[in-house]
């Protein structure tokens, strides 16, 4: 795994500086870390399992992805994201030979337990030439410890099962297991609707991001 400016950076680590502000060495963050998991199980204890009942046909799926762009059109403004609550998580994440994901904006307080489609975890830009960002996919997160303590099926978007991720070591991508889905709902990818990258989005340009 690469990115542009910074080897080994991968998903979301926006919403790991935003958790562990205040940590300031390996322990306390592995610390935190784990006080983090250990919330949104117990928030997840007294909750109904989220699992999402659409019917598979293709039609019903079709719905679902535009219900998606119409809760999202707003954030190809990025200073929409911004306002709402979404920091930056990543640089521009790609792999060789497959292409890129683009730079990840994440919004902390929506990831635990279960999702919403109508409000993703991250939002995901490709920055232009000018220094303009364009949405291009969004990608959902989901603890999976909190997920395993009231459901015994993984979350799935309509037809569609979310991808299973090991934690990674600091610096190389989220601390705890998690399930995620890439849904390019605002780019074409050759690879598939939820590969997780899309040979036709590019790190070729950068994004200055002014905390």
């Amino acid at each position: 795994m690469k990115t542009q400016n910074t080897k080994g950076i991968f998903l979301l680590m926006g919403m790991i500086i935003t958790i562990f502000l205040a940590a300031s060495c390996s322990s306390e963050i592995a610390t935190e870390t784990e006080s983090f998991v250990d919330k949104r199980i117990a928030e997840a204890g007294s909750a109904q399992p989220q699992v999402m009942a659409l019917n598979a046909l293709p039609a019903n799926q079709n719905r679902l992805l535009a219900e998606i762009r119409r809760h999202t059109a707003r954030f190809h403004e990025i200073e929409k994201a911004l306002a709402e609550g979404y920091v930056m998580g990543s640089d521009c994440v790609y792999e060789e030979g497959l292409g890129a994901m683009g730079y990840h904006f994440v919004r902390p307080d929506l990831i635990g337990g279960d999702f919403d489609h109508r409000y993703p975890e991250a939002l995901i830009y490709e920055a232009q030439e000018d220094g303009e960002m364009n949405l291009v996919a969004v990608e959902y997160i989901i603890v999976a410890a909190a997920w395993d303590a009231v459901n015994t099926e993984p979350p799935f978007l309509g037809n569609r099962e979310f991808d299973f991720v090991e934690a990674k070591l600091p610096g190389e991508g989220l601390p705890f297991d998690n399930y995620q889905l890439h849904v390019w709902v605002w780019r074409n990818n050759p690879l598939g609707m939820y590969f997780p990258f899309n040979p036709k989005v590019s790190c070729e340009f950068e994004y200055e991001y002014i905390i």
